[in-house]
């Protein structure tokens, strides 16, 4: 296993905050996959436990008065800002009025499609990785950490793959791409292939609250927000003490040239309080902005690399949230899939 950082985890790293010591970079939750609860709970010994609330889309307008839904009602992702002006094409006409169709529709179709919730960790990353470094010593695998890869040069006439990083070289009968990791082409019998690799730069700001419980929030999608992507409650990476404080934290996900600054602050605090996620209960303590870069295939685009490359290459997704990533498979088709 070859890692980039110095510590085992991968892209689910953690950020060092004043007075709150590492805490998680995002919310890590995902669906109920075959097996995935028996490996994390056996192997791995971390409990799941169902997300509370249910994840859902916070709109930019309020629709029959609300304004969220669960993240499984595919209109919420569509409404739009409300247009003062009168509709004047069938264009507008339809974004002033379809959600209100779109969702009477989604409460009343017949028969209801019951997907399970998502799970969450009971630990934070940090303790997620302390888990994963068990398990490798436990069972001995050979770890590369602080390496980067530079280069992965596919032999088919010797069947073997050879691994060039920073510091040593690999030779091993496959590799593994994971759907964050960097790397731009593979080599394949001497001709250079590039593959997928659109870097993600995830602007955050972290909020320090003190006062209630923020029990209203787990993870959330803001649809057509000003400010933000998607929201997050990372309580459950604080220590205990700060816990017992009243502390709590929020991660936001924000728009790349939103400015950093005290009165974007202001305005994304009260666009959580417009949600109901947060009310005079919830006291700012302070905020400090992340940026974390990363990138993210879709499981599209690593099925795509999987197939032009098998059987020396195979894929393993590795992120969570790829369902809010825009499907770039066809700006990489031509290159992946040979003339």
């Amino acid at each position: 296993m070859i890692d980039r950082a110095s510590t085992v985890g991968g892209s689910w790293g953690t950020v060092e905050l004043p007075g709150l010591g590492a805490v998680d970079i995002g919310v890590h939750f995902f669906n109920q996959l075959p097996g995935i609860e028996t490996f994390y709970k056996d192997v791995l010994g971390i409990e799941l436990t169902p997300a509370s609330p249910t994840p859902k889309w916070y709109l930019p307008r309020r629709v029959f008065g609300i304004n969220h839904t669960s993240l499984y009602n595919r209109w919420g992702g569509g409404v739009v800002p409300w247009d003062n002006s009168f509709p004047f094409n069938r264009r507008s006409w339809r974004t002033a009025f379809s959600p209100y169709y779109r969702m009477a529709f989604e409460l009343i179709k017949s028969p209801k499609i019951l997907i399970k919730g998502e799970r969450y960790f009971k630990v934070s990353t940090v303790d997620f990785s302390n888990r994963i470094a068990k398990f490798i010593i436990e069972h001995g695998l050979d770890v590369r950490l602080s390496t980067t890869v530079e280069r992965v040069e596919i032999n088919t006439k010797r069947g073997v793959v050879k691994v060039i990083t920073n510091n040593s070289e690999i030779e091993a009968n496959r590799f593994m791409l994971t759907s964050c990791a960097i790397l731009n082409s593979f080599v394949l019998d001497g001709e250079e292939l590039p593959i997928s690799c659109e870097p993600m730069p995830l602007h955050q700001l972290h909020l320090v609250l003190q006062g209630a419980p923020v029990d209203r929030l787990s993870f959330g999608i803001c649809s057509h927000s000003q400010n933000l992507l998607f929201i997050g409650n990372l309580t459950t990476s604080l220590k205990p003490e700060l816990t017992n404080r009243g502390y709590s934290l929020i991660a936001a996900c924000v728009l790349p040239d939103l400015p950093h600054n005290d009165e974007k602050v202001s305005t994304i605090m009260a666009e959580l309080r417009g949600y109901g996620l947060l009310d005079d209960r919830h006291r700012l303590l302070a905020s400090h902005w992340v940026q974390h870069d990363a990138p993210q295939r879709s499981d599209e685009e690593l099925l795509e690399v999987e197939k032009r490359f098998s059987p020396y290459i195979s894929v393993l997704p590795t992120h969570s949230l790829h369902f809010t990533m825009k499907n770039s498979l066809e700006k990489w088709r031509k290159e992946l899939v040979p003339s």
